[in-house]
């Protein structure tokens, strides 16, 4: 169980920008991809992708990106869209603003946690059902339902 969860957490994707072991970065680091970390970062981190820290990473910054996935340590902050992933062998001290939070036994995490919610994609059928009425039955109706999506997908 635990396996296929973590394939489902972590699919693989690439990584454009490496800070490996024995490496230390001090400063702004700002990328539009996925960022791994296996070395030492000092400052802020701004990612439109995710940020993979691994075991021998070192995190003291604060962190914004898409997903947060760490099995090394985290010292600041995290405010991750999509998630922040606290391995067994993972230690995030950091108050974290994030849309969910896994840690596997063994991960450490200690902060604050603001959960975020979620955006939504409005639901065109269900807009229509909230604003049909009682008195007008067939607006309900499947046929109905239909037509009203063909005519919103073409908008």
């Amino acid at each position: 169980m635990i396996k296929k969860m973590d394939a489902l957490l972590h699919k693989p994707h690439k990584m454009e920008t490496v800070i490996g072991e024995g490496c230390i970065f001090e400063g702004k680091l700002l990328s539009q991809t996925s960022i791994r970390i296996d070395g030492t970062v000092i400052g802020e981190i701004t990612s439109s992708g995710d940020v993979h820290i691994g075991k021998t990473g070192s995190v003291k910054s604060d962190i914004q990106a898409n997903r947060v996935v760490t099995s090394g340590l985290i010292e600041g902050s995290v405010k991750a869209e999509a998630g922040l992933t606290i391995h067994a062998t993972g230690k995030v001290l950091a108050d974290i603003d994030v849309t969910t939070v896994n840690i596997f036994e063994g991960g450490v995490f200690q902060g604050n946690c603001t959960m975020l919610e979620k955006t939504r994609k409005p639901n065109v059928s269900s807009n229509v059902k909230e604003k049909s009425s009682p008195s007008h039955p067939h607006r309900n109706s499947k046929k109905h339902l239909k037509a009203v999506e063909k005519k919103a997908a073409q908008s």
